[in-house]
């Protein structure tokens, strides 16, 4: 299964890429900003109530500072999040979709600080590589962060079991190749941010930003 299938099953989430400050069409600048809804976030205590005990059993959940700021980054630049993009968000009052353009964003990130970002790390588990992947998703402001946590956890659960087919392809932490057993196990980061943009009223849009790292080791024999 192919990350390009995931952006099928969700709503288009790409809009217009050009606004102008003080209305929703035109040109912006990149120092212009988007204003920040403050809130108070326990995105990763949601993200481990709405794991099943498979996922729990395999995934360590917790924040990151380098993923807060990008987030916040990406979440206030109101030339990548655009008001067209937050007004999109923010209507369908579930989730949003797979941002390509913010998404690509964080894979550079990721490159940057030297971990893999692999295309072919598309399902769970995948190959016998430790590698990470990362998203951005625009969902509707309208949601508290629980609901908007909550949604894109199920799009990353669908993913890792075949496409929600628990009965064929559950999500498994042990990979076989030519006979030899690697062990997998993940490590999640969520960051969540609310924004809004000048031009708008009342309509906000969460950024939410996950990052997940397969870590892969190869079975040893141990004393019984």
């Amino acid at each position: 299964m192919k990350l390009k299938k995931i952006a099928s099953l969700m709503l288009a989430g790409i809009m217009a890429v050009s606004m102008l400050a003080g209305c929703k069409s035109g040109t912006t600048t990149d120092d212009e900003k988007n204003p920040v809804v403050p809130v108070a976030s326990n995105a990763v205590k949601y993200v481990e109530d709405a794991l099943d005990s498979d996922w729990k059993d395999m995934i360590t959940v917790s924040t990151s500072s380098d993923l807060d700021s990008w987030v916040k980054d990406f979440g206030t630049n109101a030339s990548k999040v655009t008001a067209n993009k937050i007004s999109s968000a923010y209507r369908p009052a579930n989730l949003n979709g797979w941002d390509i353009d913010l998404t690509n964003d964080i894979g550079t990130k990721l490159k940057e600080q030297g971990l893999i970002v692999s295309d072919d790390f598309d399902e769970m588990p995948e190959n016998y590589k430790s590698q990470s992947f990362g998203w951005i998703y625009l969902v509707s402001g309208k949601l508290d962060e629980k609901a908007a946590v909550e949604d894109v956890v199920d799009i990353l659960t669908y993913w890792g079991t075949d496409y929600g087919n628990t009965d064929t392809a559950p999500v498994v932490g042990t990979i076989v190749d030519n006979g030899t057993v690697y062990n997998c196990d993940y490590d999640v980061n969520v960051s969540t941010l609310k924004v809004t943009n000048d031009s708008l009223t009342g309509e906000t849009a969460w950024v939410v930003g996950i990052v997940m790292t397969q870590n892969v080791t190869k079975a040893s024999n141990v004393e019984a």
